[in-house]
Formats: structure tokens, C-alpha cells, sequence
């Protein structure tokens, strides 16, 4: 699953490149299409989980930044799933300023902190981004 993170990336990239298509009601003339992101964005990996309940990837292999519409989003941290118990399960990583992650799970009742090195092995299914220097810029544009 490693592999397909990092295309994600790659197909987030080109999603979000400016282009020009067709008008979509005379299908002749062409119009340039923006996209704006807002200051946060989520990604949904479309994984049927059941079906492939095996599939995993290392927490740190994760794209830590991504550069989109001429900005730069940071991972915040994802949800992931568990299908330890027979029971669809979610939980949360929370990656900290300095590289370090927070595991939330709700069925342990604590949090437990990772290294930025960890070999932690994730099924995540919401990847979060925030944008790169969210609180320098003025606050009518958050």
C-alpha cells in the first residue's frame, strides 16, 4: 500500500493543475479551471476495508507535505481503521511539530506517543493536511 500513498501525491498534483476543458453545456469553446484550497483539506483513500483488511502501510511513509495550487500542506494527522476484533474500529494519529505521533484510540483510553521513527504499520482511510504558515497570513483569507 506504501506504493499507492505516493501515487496518491501524484494524482493529487494533477488534479489540482491549472488546465483548460471544454465548457461543459456547449462542449466547444474552452474555459481555464482554478482550483482554491482552503487553508485545510482531507483525503479520503477509497479502500473497501473489508475487503482488503490486510492492506497497510508504515505511519511514516505517509507524504509529510504536499505542494498544491502553489501552497504547501502539512500532514496533521489521519484516521485509521483497525479490523482487529471482528469489529470495524477507528482511531486517530495526531503528528506533532516536531515529527512525533499521538495514537488516540478510544477502546484503550489513553494516548500512546510514537517516535518520528517508528515502524507503526496503518490502515489509514482520512489523511489531514493543513496549509504551511496557516496563522501568518491575515485573518480575513483563513
Amino acid at each position: 500500500m506504501d506504493g499507492n500513498l505516493i501515487s496518491e501525491r501524484t494524482l493529487l498534483t494533477n488534479f489540482f493543475r491549472k488546465k483548460n476543458k471544454k465548457c461543459y453545456k456547449c462542449t466547444i469553446r474552452e474555459a481555464s479551471v482554478n482550483y482554491k484550497i482552503k487553508s485545510y483539506f482531507c483525503v479520503e483513500l477509497e479502500t473497501d476495508f473489508l475487503y482488503h483488511r490486510h492492506m497497510e502501510c508504515n505511519l511514516n511513509s505517509i507524504p509529510i507535505s504536499l505542494n498544491l495550487c502553489n501552497e504547501e500542506y502539512n500532514l496533521v494527522g489521519l484516521i485509521a481503521f483497525d479490523h482487529g476484533s471482528d469489529m470495524l474500529h477507528y482511531y486517530t494519529f495526531i503528528r506533532l511539530n516536531d515529527g512525533q505521533w499521538e495514537e488516540l484510540n478510544n477502546l484503550k483510553n489513553n494516548i500512546i506517543c510514537h517516535s518520528k521513527g517508528s515502524k507503526i504499520k496503518v490502515r489509514p482511510a482520512l489523511v489531514f493536511y493543513k496549509r504551511k504558515n496557516i496563522y501568518k497570513r491575515n485573518l480575513l483569507t483563513y
